[in-house]
């Protein structure tokens, strides 16, 4: 569970009560190895009270896997962030920033990658400027392999796992949550397994249902 320090509390504007804390987390089987755990406290610098995220590598079939789950501010529902006035979008745009620079870190190329979560923005929308420079940041086309020197194959070394797939708020067919995967898992994604599990709407717990995706190993 993320590090993110409890938040004061407010009312809800629908239901009146009082709002509870809001953390990004992982359950894992016990029989599957923990290899390292990072909290990206960072994320949250953007504004007081942001949400974090939070980094983990697992091992799974030998192979390590890393998974990134993130919590995006809200509020920023525009095609470009970064020449909207809105307040939200300025936090989202720090947010971002920081997001790409810490999968720039990493060999996306090479590497097993799941980023999911409430990203709060449409990046299944193909000139959504997020999903562009996220796309972007991965792209090593003509830079050199860290190990022996080769060029990498793969121009992108991300690809959004929820391009195609609406969302199940009756409202707001353009989903918010996603998976972004690396080109290894891209590779082991099963065909249309990609999906939203919708509920009756009239007892929608909130905006958002549940999204999985299955890999073959």
């Amino acid at each position: 569970m993320s590090s993110r320090t409890d938040s004061p509390s407010y009312t809800c504007r629908e239901n009146k009560q009082a709002s509870t804390q809001q953390k990004v987390a992982f359950v894992v089987r016990k029989p599957i190895l923990i290899k390292q755990v990072n909290h990206l406290s960072e994320l949250a610098n953007a504004k007081v009270g942001a949400r974090e995220a939070i980094h983990l590598q697992i091992e799974q079939a030998g192979k390590p896997l890393n998974l990134l789950n993130v919590h995006m501010k809200s509020g920023c529902f525009v095609e470009n962030y970064a020449v909207s006035n809105k307040s939200n979008c300025a936090v989202y745009a720090k947010q971002a920033e920081y997001l790409k620079g810490y999968l720039a870190k990493h060999n996306l190329a090479r590497e097993n990658w799941l980023i999911l979560g409430d990203f709060n923005h449409h990046l299944t929308a193909i000139n959504n400027h997020f999903r562009v420079e996220l796309l972007a940041a991965s792209d090593h086309k003509n830079k050199k392999d860290y190990n022996d020197g080769s060029p990498l194959i793969a121009a992108n070394n991300l690809f959004i796992a929820t391009d195609g797939v609406v969302g199940c708020h009756p409202k707001y067919p353009l989903p918010i949550d996603h998976i972004v995967i690396s080109a290894s898992m891209r590779r082991a994604l099963v065909p249309s397994s990609v999906k939203f599990h919708n509920y009756n709407t009239d007892h929608m717990l909130s905006d958002h249902c549940a999204l999985s995706a299955q890999f073959n190993f």
